[in-house]
């Protein structure tokens, strides 16, 4: 065995068995006169160490009088206070964290001096094979120990041991008695890394245990950083002194360092690219994060290099994982260090590659830190563009003739300069195509705030570092989202509506972009905030079956870790399999929906971020996968944790799940900043609320919010359903003051009952019902309480949604069916398999909730929303939408409507994307039901009133005055579906506003910076600050042409709104909106086209819309008349 090294402790147990401890005490006559089996208890249980020890020694006798001392492997170890000679005394020696070592004269260990000196010498000596120290649970500490001192460690299958910077080593090691919840980064247990210094002087004249105390110094203060929740910095695990050894102990990186993740990984795959670019930003902006925290705390690294950035993985090689700064030797105290260059090629295990110009003026400030992140984020852009091969070839011609490959090199007048290799770089990567939207932010970054030859860097620009990582970031992740942007138009024509571009871009309206803002979901994990809820929940109350499911021999075989999963078997093969199998029964279910053949193999594939198979590599998740909570769930190469099986509804695990996401959001989002801790607004909480009380035994009332001080409150949105006056609970002028006294709880709808409970879960005094808080049946009271209804539901801590209740008698707290779950052991640890359940645009948006028009305004205008399906409850707030199965998801449009400032997330939008989030939100709302038709303006009214004003724009009818050509340009969802919707004339809805239609409408595709847009039609929306006033006819102003109705056959595209005989044609007109730039065809550009008829019997002459159409200028007539569109 090791000198240094111990047995592990099942071993220790093994050989003190009881059954071993009674085989050695039968034959050595010992304890002959006691009770056999008590002492054989005790010495199993109190004194293994010691009886192995004396055993080991040859001084087994000595054990009977120790026992019956009361002698335990506590009193150990013993040694000789003062010189080895039969004079000094044998004492219990005690090992503190400092420099030195005491005895316990408390304990005195009278009964070793039956022992002759040679047997006391080697028990003394012996005694450390059994006494290796356990490192407890707990934060950093420091230790000294007797230089006889075994320690925890055994060697694991593929020990490396390599030499660390300057006098240091390096190996890995398994850490036995070490508790998993201390500091650890891998599944597999406790592996990690020792570092070694001898305190024999170096050549540098530094004495070894002054760098000790600086380096444990160092590692203190990042280990509380690290238990803070940095997660890029080291946590180290202890340091101890032993003789002339001075020793740390760290997390073993099973990925190695930065440098051989760029060479393990295959950067020129194309599967998962996205999300490994993704990955990698992460890493840059949190290694960047760690540094400034580093930094700010006093502490300069000074050996900033891929080799010193670890990489903490499950699967080497991955893109997955935490990079984390390690390897402080240097950090902080490189003064003592000669800064002199001609020595660095003498010194062992020190690379110059890294280290700016003229270090001896630096003095290895944080100038030097940033210079050094800077040549490791440049070769990091490289390997993300070219790979491990293209990084080599950089590094090949950074060489000079002392092999150093120094990032900088002496220019004119001896004058350091960033190397010209460098620079060259530098510009081929501003022009890489397609990752140049990547690359030349980077790399301005890099060169501008990184490289910074001499000493002109400005310490406070660290955060600005950090700001601009999170930019590109962003910018990457919108690419990717909404594909690259075109090349940019460089015609200057008119823009939408009668602005310029320079009103335009005053506004804060670019016109230089244009995207495609993708209606496409994301389904990801934050691991760590999932590990916290489980935690807070209590795995085991939420937990499938730990133990593996019944499978057939085929699904027994599956790799978890395949992309590509062919089962191999066809639907009926499945059928029989389901029978008995777990796993293809599952299947069988997930594919049902599917409209798979008899004799068709089915394959599936997984989704790289959810983990999750479809049945085709765009299709919807059918399967989702969970993994055990616990650090091996942090790596995003294994399935993410997760709920299979989801709490019982109102259970106390539900609502703590509910109080989880609240909390989260709170504390870390600004979705509440406006409204003070979540309380309400001074004057913006509602006349009337429903005092819900603390728990079941609670008065529920009526209370005026005049008489109250600012508190929270929640609103609940709701389906009255097709119920009767009788049936229906509302508050009357009859009742309103009884409910002021009491409401029976006993009596209300079960939706009332659902949501006055989850009030009181989340500990929220307060709660608006529209039936209860608007005297019903009271028409001023009604007018007054609607008018307010964006401030009530803007203002309300969050919103309830009873999204897939039909009326209030339903309840919301409910499942149609449980969820099965089913559980593969693998080699990392069970993986559970369930149907995949989470389907926002399903369960919410297409929810019977969500299918009436007045519900789009109250979930838009809420800033958060705990939507109650009957498969699971969804958290929407600004920043995500949380499902109960804990994964999360994104919607570039859905989190429009979600943005909790609404619609303020619009602003970080492109003109073009701008303009699609608005169409959307009409496109979606012309979609959804009304009692009364005639409420279609006014239902969303308070939402385009938002638009107009963050948009800075007038809005009215459903039309935007900066976007005004294209916004007319709406059609039919179905040609010819619309009706027109009557009205008194004192509410009339022009016709050329869809708002005066019944029916979903979509819009025109017509190009962005492709068109130019004519000056045929007067835009009323003249300014972007006055209301339009109330005196406003609605007639537009316009000059029409005559529209050659016929050759349809030469139309492009028509689009009409209603069932229109088309025997009248002659009598239409077209106003030509614009036209696309360049010719289209052979006719020429195509024009897009407003299409009208005269109203009978109007004096003057009212011309109303019929469609739209798209058209060639040879079904244009030259001919013009001036006319008024109503």
């Amino acid at each position: 065995m090791d000198g240094t090294m111990s047995l592990p402790p099942v071993c220790i147990l093994e050989l003190a068995s009881e059954k071993s401890v009674a085989s050695t005490l039968s034959s050595s006559k010992l304890f002959q006169n006691d009770d056999f089996d008590e002492v054989i208890d005790y010495i199993a249980k109190k004194t293994p160490r010691l009886f192995l020890s004396l055993i080991f020694a040859g001084c087994l006798p000595l054990l009977e009088v120790l026992v019956k001392n009361n002698f335990t492997d506590d009193d150990l170890p013993i040694a000789y206070e003062g010189s080895q000679d039969s004079a000094s005394e044998i004492q219990k020696l005690c090992e503190t964290d400092r420099l030195e070592i005491q005895f316990n004269s408390a304990r005195p260990s009278k009964y070793f001096s039956q022992l002759d000196e040679k047997p006391l010498d080697d028990f003394i000596k012996d005694q450390w094979a059994f006494l290796a120290h356990v490192f407890p649970d707990r934060e950093f500490s420091t230790y000294v120990f007797h230089p006889s001192r075994r320690f925890p460690y055994s060697p694991p299958a593929n020990q490396v041991r390599h030499a660390g910077s300057f006098f240091s080593v390096v190996w890995n090691v398994i850490l036995h008695d070490y508790d998993s919840n201390c500091p650890s980064y891998d599944s597999d247990g406790p592996e990690v890394a020792i570092k070694s210094l001898s305190t024999e002087d170096d050549d540098s004249g530094v004495k070894v245990d002054e760098f000790y105390k600086r380096e444990v110094e160092t590692l203190k203060k990042m280990a509380d950083m690290a238990e803070a929740g940095e997660k890029h910095l080291i946590r180290a695990i202890a340091a101890y002194g032993s003789g002339t050894k001075r020793h740390f102990i760290f997390p073993w990186a099973r990925g190695g360092n930065l440098d051989q993740f760029w060479q393990d990984f295959d950067a020129s795959k194309s599967y998962g690219r996205e999300n490994r670019i993704e990955w990698s930003l992460e890493q840059m902006i949190g290694v960047s994060r760690a540094l400034t925290k580093l930094h700010e705390s006093g502490v300069r690294h000074g050996d900033i290099k891929p080799q010193n950035i670890l990489h903490f993985t499950y699967v080497r090689g991955s893109a997955s994982g935490d990079l984390v700064i390690s390897d402080v030797g240097l950090a902080k105290y490189h003064e003592a260090y000669t800064l002199d260059r001609t020595k660095y090629t003498t010194t062992k295990s020190v690379t110059v590659d890294y280290q700016p110009p003229e270090p001896e003026k630096l003095v290895r400030s944080r100038v030097y830190d940033n210079w050094s992140l800077g040549c490791v984020f440049l070769e990091f852009t490289i390997w993300i563009v070219e790979g491990y091969d293209g990084l080599s070839q950089f590094r090949k011609k950074l060489k000079d003739k002392n092999n150093f490959k120094r990032f900088w090199a002496y220019g004119a007048e001896d004058v350091p300069e960033v190397h010209h290799v460098v620079l060259e770089k530098m510009d081929e990567l501003r022009k890489e195509a397609p990752l140049a939207y990547l690359t030349r932010p980077m790399v301005d970054l890099i060169e501008t705030k990184l490289l910074i030859a001499g000493n002109t860097y400005n310490p406070s620009e660290e955060h600005r570092i950090l700001e601009d990582l999170a930019d590109i970031k962003r910018l990457h992740e919108k690419i990717s989202r909404d594909g690259p942007e075109p090349p940019q138009a460089t015609d200057q024509n008119q823009q939408d509506g009668s602005s310029t571009s320079m009103d335009q871009e005053r506004n804060g309206i670019s016109n230089k972009h244009t995207t495609k803002l993708k209606d496409e979901w994301q389904n990801t994990t934050d691991r760590t905030l999932a590990n916290q809820i489980i935690s807070e929940l209590g795995w085991p109350s939420v937990r499938p079956p730990p133990e593996p499911s019944v499978l057939c021999e085929i699904c027994n075989n599956w790799n978890p870790e395949t992309p590509i999963w062919e089962l191999g078997r066809d639907i009926d093969e499945l059928k029989r399999g389901s029978q008995a199998c777990s796993l293809c029964r599952l299947l069988l279910q997930c594919l049902s929906s599917a409209d798979l053949k008899s004799g068709e193999l089915i394959t599936l594939f997984r989704e790289e971020q959810s983990h999750g198979f479809r049945l085709s590599s765009q299709g919807p998740s059918l399967i989702s996968l969970y993994s055990d909570p616990g650090p091996a769930s942090e790596d995003r190469s294994y399935p993410p944790p997760g709920l299979p099986l989801l709490p019982s509804p109102a259970s106390p695990q539900q609502f703590q799940l509910l109080n989880s996401w609240i909390h989260e959001c709170d504390g870390k989002h600004k979705c509440m900043t406006e409204t003070q801790d979540g309380r309400a607004p001074s004057g913006q909480m509602p006349t009337r609320m429903i005092a819900v009380g603390k728990d079941v035994n609670s008065t529920v009332r009526l209370v005026e919010s005049a008489l109250l001080p600012k508190d929270k409150y929640v609103a609940l949105s709701h389906r009255w359903g097709d119920l009767s006056q009788y049936v229906q609970f509302c508050t009357l002028d009859g009742n309103i003051d009884d409910f002021k006294e009491r409401i029976p709880y006993d009596y209300l709808p079960k939706s009332f009952q659902d949501a006055i409970r989850v009030t009181r879960a989340i500990g929220v005094p307060y709660l608006w019902i529209d039936s209860l808080c608007i005297i019903q049946g009271n028409t001023q009271d009604w007018k007054k309480e609607s008018s307010r209804m964006e401030d009530v539901f803007n203002s309300a801590y969050c919103v309830l949604a009873a999204t897939s209740a039909a009326s209030s008698l339903e309840g919301f707290l409910g499942r149609t069916q449980p969820r099965e779950s089913v559980t593969v052991q693998t080699s990392k640890g069970p993986i559970y398999m369930c149907r995949a359940i989470d389907d926002f645009d399903a369960h919410v948006q297409r929810s019977l909730l969500n299918s009436r028009g007045w519900v789009l305004q109250e979930r838009a205008l809420a800033r958060r929303t705990l939507h109650f399906t009957s498969t699971q409850i969804y958290w929407e707030c600004g920043e995500t939408i949380h499902c109960e199965t804990l994964a999360q998801l994104k919607n570039p449009q859905s989190q429009f409507l979600g943005d909790a400032d609404f619609p303020n997330s619009g602003l970080q939008y492109y003109k073009d994307e701008r303009i699609r989030l608005i169409q959307h939100l009409y496109e979606l709302y012309s979609g959804l039901g009304l009692s009364y038709p005639t409420d279609r303006p006014k239902a969303i009214l308070g939402l385009e009133r938002r638009l107009g004003r963050v948009f800075k724009s007038q809005a009215q009818h459903g039309i935007f005055g900066q976007f005004f050509f294209r916004m007319l340009l709406w059609r039919a969802q179905e040609r010819g579906k619309l009706t027109r919707i009557f009205r008194p004339e004192e509410r009339r809805v022009p016709s050329w506003s869809w708002m005066a239609c019944a029916g979903a409408i979509t819009y025109m595709d017509v190009p962005f910076n492709g068109m130019i847009w004519l000056d045929n039609l007067k835009n009323p929306f003249t300014s972007t600050e006055v209301e339009l006033t109330d005196e406003w006819d609605g007639h537009l102003s316009a000059r029409a042409n005559d529209f050659i109705t016929y050759s349809w056959s030469k139309t492009v595209d028509l689009v009409l709104d209603f069932e229109v005989q088309k025997e009248g044609f002659s009598n239409w007109k077209c106003v030509l909106l614009g036209k696309e730039k360049g010719d289209s065809s052979s006719s020429g550009p195509a024009y897009y086209v407003l299409l009208i008829r005269v109203v009978p019997g109007t004096v003057p002459l009212i011309w109303q819309r019929i469609g739209v159409a798209k058209v060639n200028r040879s079904l244009i007539s030259p001919n013009t008349i001036h006319v008024l569109i109503g």
